[in-house]
C-alpha cells in the first residue's frame, strides 16, 4: 500500500482518487512519518448505516418484541399470580 503524505496529498488529491477510484489502490496518509487514515476503493456494501436516533431504534426493537412475545400474561401478572 503507498504511502502519501497529507501535503503531496493536498497537491495530487485529484490524482490519488482516481488511482483509488479506477485501479482500487489503498492509500495509508501520514503526517511526518506517522499513519494517520487509509484511503480505501468506495463499495456500497462497506457503507456503515446508522440511525440518527439510537433511542428511537431501540424503542422500535422493544415494540418488535413486545409483539412477537406469545405469553397471555405481562411479568408483572405472572410475579402477582406466583406471590399468592
Amino acid at each position: 500500500m503507498p504511502r502519501i503524505g497529507v501535503r503531496e496529498l493536498k497537491t495530487r488529491a485529484s490524482e490519488v482518487t482516481h488511482d483509488v477510484h479506477e485501479n482500487h489502490v489503498r492509500y495509508t496518509i501520514t503526517n511526518r512519518g506517522e499513519p494517520l487514515a487509509i484511503i480505501i476503493p468506495y463499495t456500497p456494501a462497506e457503507e456503515v448505516v446508522t440511525s440518527a436516533d439510537p433511542h428511537e431504534e431501540f424503542r422500535s426493537l422493544r415494540a418488535l418484541i413486545a409483539k412477537s412475545q406469545k405469553e397471555p400474561f405481562s411479568a408483572v401478572e405472572l410475579m402477582r399470580e406466583h406471590r399468592r
